[in-house]
């Protein structure tokens, strides 16, 4: 009897969540902040913290007289998301 392999179900709407954010909710090849929130189900405070720490690879941040600046691409966090694993493993064989 053949081994069957299903993706699972939350898998498949993390992916779903993926694609709607990158094509849907995107402007002119960038992600705000808030809507990075979502995806990753944390705070808008947390996710703007981590992007002006430098926490996130695919963004960049700017904190400057009481506004935080954010760069969010689209492309650089899409590979980050679906191959970030595979990037730092890499990075770290170097």
């Amino acid at each position: 009897m053949a081994q069957q392999f299903e993706i699972p179900k939350q898998i498949i709407e993390r992916y779903e969540e993926l694609y709607d954010l990158v094509t849907n909710k995107s402007v002119d090849g960038e992600i705000a902040a808030i809507d990075l929130a979502k995806y990753l189900r944390k705070s808008v405070a947390w996710t703007r913290n981590a992007i002006q720490n430098g926490r996130f690879p695919f963004a960049v941040g700017d904190a400057g007289k009481g506004r935080n600046i954010s760069y969010i691409g689209v492309f650089p966090f899409y590979q980050f998301e679906t191959q970030g694993f595979l990037i730092q493993h890499v990075q770290k064989e170097k």
